[in-house]
């Protein structure tokens, strides 16, 4: 009963109190529809006039998420396992993969005002869908944040295994160090996020800077021997094409594909962009065209670093310039920013969620409260950490970021597939700003992005891509049948399913009245 509040707020009409309503009207938030219906801001309540970030600050927040420890120490073992040629061609896949991505979620946040990837994809998904997927998103950041502490662990354990002094590690074994030394810092950043988040943003700031000077210091270390001849014996796998396997692809992807994570970035600044519609696309497509070109470039480098046989994993990181520790200490430095990052992103997303009331129990653990001296979410940053802590023991970055990787492309899917039947069924609220759908084919795109999804999916893992493809169905039945609300759909996408089809049922009705 009553229309839906995109047509309210786009269409314009009257909403169930009267008030007339029309996009950038300036008037008070609308509500049309059941109570399951999704909220969407109008102009000034979203507060547009009081924001401040830029387009370049979206798309450095977007970039700090994807740029981590992994390129550092992962990229030079991926050249030598599968050669310059192969590399090259998963990272460009990768990137195709995402540029769809892209412009899926950049239609469906850009059609109507949304201060976050919570509320995005309640208003397109509805509340039980939207609630289960953004779900998944919080553990893929709470799954990030370890890959990047244990990461940071890992360049500790490089550093001290190339001395010709002292032990190798840190503890008895590299997996109790990731274990032990991961889970303890895990601890005291979660503290740090949990005190003064304003501390994180400062921490934000200065890792950004240290991210770039380590990559200036690393290419400059592999700059320096550069050889054609190098190049042209690193540019197939060491046992030929034919030795490629689904077991060396499926590496490739595992530490390709975490380093385009972090698309919503963009988004979950929203309500504090000056311009949200042009903002959150510019920053998602240049992340992703920057990384693709940025992780190709790299890789180029370290396979003309040296010839095959002499060229090592951690070379790219131990023969940086000047020093192997400008490039030790600021992987160290950009895995515990990362982290910082992950771990102030994600309890938001929790206390979101839990504040919105679906998902039964969050409340009762007060994960939605605000506490301490700063207005902090306390409780969903320890329930984060709870979390974390047990990736941290999985025995390596290869699973962490494997879990990783497929949580936040299970997102993805979803906003594609979303895209897809909003384009494919013109939605009556259907306006997206970026790309103009009448200009540009929307479904068609959203469809390729989808299919790649998937095929993304069993390429990272045959046997976890089914899993993870139920996951988010069996959590929305879950989530929907504990809460007590039948309603599963009552966001954009679903409501324009049901519109037309009521629309195609009324016309069939017509021509047999008509006969």
């Amino acid at each position: 009963g009553g229309r839906s509040p995109a047509r309210a707020l786009f269409v314009g009409g009257k909403s169930r109190s009267g008030t007339k309503a029309s996009f950038g009207s300036g008037r008070a938030p609308i509500r049309a529809g059941p109570p399951s219906a999704p909220l969407i801001l109008a102009r000034s309540s979203f507060g547009m006039s009081k924001r401040g970030l830029s387009t370049f600050d979206a798309f450095m927040t977007t970039c700090e998420t994807m740029w981590g420890v992994i390129i550092f120490l992962k990229f030079g073992g991926l050249v030598i396992s599968s050669g310059l040629l192969v590399t090259l061609a998963v990272i460009a896949t990768c990137t195709a993969v995402q540029v769809l991505n892209s412009l899926a979620c950049s239609a469906v946040a850009t059609n109507g005002l949304h201060s976050g990837a919570y509320q995005l994809l309640v208003a397109n998904l509805g509340t039980t869908w939207g609630t289960a997927t953004s779900l998944l998103y919080y553990l893929g950041m709470s799954a990030l944040a370890t890959v990047e502490i244990c990461g940071a662990v890992e360049a500790v354990d490089a550093g001290l295994e190339a001395e010709a002094w002292g032990p190798d590690v840190v503890t008895e074994s590299q997996y109790y160090d990731e274990g032990l030394l991961g889970s303890a810092a895990l601890v005291l950043l979660a503290l740090l996020r949990g005190f003064n988040s304003h501390a994180v943003h400062v921490i934000g700031v200065v890792v950004i800077v240290v991210l770039l000077l380590t990559l200036a210091s690393t290419l400059a270390g592999a700059l320096r021997t550069f050889s054609l001849s190098s190049l042209q014996s690193n540019l197939l796998p060491p046992r030929g094409e034919d030795a490629m396997g689904y077991t060396e692809l499926s590496y490739l992807f595992t530490f390709i594909y975490p380093c385009f994570a972090g698309l919503f970035q963009s988004v979950n600044k929203a309500a504090e962009l000056r311009t949200p519609y042009v903002s959150v696309p510019r920053a998602m497509l240049g992340a992703v065209l920057f990384t693709g070109i940025g992780l190709s470039l790299i890789v180029v480098a370290i396979a003309a670093s040296a010839p095959r046989g002499e060229l090592s994993e951690t070379d790219f990181l131990l023969h940086a310039f000047p020093s192997k520790y400008v490039g030790l200490g600021g992987t160290v430095v950009v895995g515990i920013g990362s982290c910082v990052s992950c771990l102030d992103v994600a309890p938001t997303i929790l206390r979101t969620i839990a504040a919105s009331g679906h998902v039964p129990g969050a409340e009762s653990l007060g994960l939605h409260l605000l506490s301490g001296r700063h207005s902090e979410p306390q409780r969903a940053t320890a329930f984060t950490l709870l979390l974390a802590v047990p990736f941290a023991w999985l025995g390596g970055l290869e699973m962490v970021a494997l879990i990783a990787a497929m949580l936040f492309l299970q997102m993805y899917l979803t906003m594609d597939v979303c895209c897809c039947l909003l384009a494919s069924l013109r939605a009556p609220g259907w306006r997206p700003r970026f790309p103009n759908p009448k200009a540009f084919p929307l479904a068609p795109a959203a469809g390729a992005g989808a299919a790649l999804c998937v095929v993304t999916f069993y390429m990272l893992s045959f046997k976890l891509a089914p899993l993870m493809l139920m996951a988010v169905v069996l959590l929305g039945f879950v989530i929907s049948t504990a809460s007590g609300d039948d309603e599963l759909g009552a966001g954009a996408a679903t409501t324009g399913l049901f519109y037309t089809i009521a629309l195609q049922a009324l016309h069939a009705i017509g021509e047999d009245v008509a006969l």
